[in-house]
């Protein structure tokens, strides 16, 4: 073997990726509700949505400032017992910056200082909660499908909404005082966290007892995956002595090859 195969072969078994299992994102429990503005916000307090929803978009009508939001669009996700815990995350003096809920809670609510101009700097705190789960109550991440939309549709009269399955976390504000000036949002879907099956048995080894050069398969038996490799004290694929190789806990075989 030349010394630019020994090479090929040594990247390519220094490049094995190991599959680690993923979250399962929770959908929503229902259609997503709407909750009417129908005090101005201009008196002070709270615009939420219903206990144990977070907020899913907004609604806006044809001003720019904050008597004009007419809705929040609100969900929870399948399975929820309402909220588990919540914070207030303050907005006070945000400019060019981020008003963000805390890792694991949704948006449910901003707070409206009293007498204020109803601008944007009116917007005080926001009320952020954790979801509870009967079934999964402390297997939740909403790592893996974060992410920030520019929400220009907050330019006009309309509703602007995240996709599917997720939920407000923050608001990014410009430097000006109109809704307009919502630049952009963040948002999450709730995953429950990945089960792991434990392997069948103690991992098994499978011998490899004909030279690869001399073609066809090397494999774990029927219905296992490879879990790891030994090899002699040579370079080549000839010193691929054994295969180790396990099954999952429950495994009836093979799906799809």
């Amino acid at each position: 073997m030349t010394y630019k195969q020994v090479i090929c072969v040594l990247t390519f078994l220094a490049s094995v990726q190991v599959a680690t299992p993923t979250g399962v994102t929770l959908p929503y429990e229902e259609t997503p509700v709407t909750t009417n503005v129908t005090e101005p916000p201009s008196f002070g307090g709270w615009i939420s949505c219903e206990d144990g929803f977070a907020v899913t978009g907004i609604t806006r009508g044809d001003c720019d400032d904050l008597t004009c939001i007419e809705e929040f669009e609100c969900a929870r996700p399948q399975g929820s017992t309402g909220y588990l815990s919540c914070t207030q995350t303050n907005t006070r003096g945000l400019i060019w910056a981020w008003a963000q809920c805390d890792y694991n809670k949704f948006l449910t609510g901003i707070e409206i200082s009293a007498n204020c101009t109803n601008e944007l700097e009116c917007i005080v705190r926001l009320n952020c909660c954790e979801f509870a789960h009967q079934e999964y109550p402390a297997e939740y991440t909403r790592r893996r499908c974060d992410g920030v939309a520019y929400w220009g549709c907050l330019h006009s009269a309309g509703s602007c909404t995240v996709a599917d399955n997720m939920f407000l976390t923050g608001i990014y504000r410009s430097d000006c005082n109109d809704l307009l000036c919502i630049d952009k949002v963040s948002y999450a879907c709730l995953q429950r966290a990945p089960s792991t099956l434990a392997y069948e048995e103690t991992p098994v080894t499978t011998n490899v007892t004909m030279p690869p050069r001399f073609g066809g398969w090397i494999s774990c038996e029927d219905g296992f995956a490879v879990t790891g490799i030994t090899r002699g004290d040579c370079d080549d694929l000839t010193c691929i002595e054994e295969f180790e190789c396990a099954r999952p806990q429950g495994s009836t075989g093979y799906l799809s090859c």
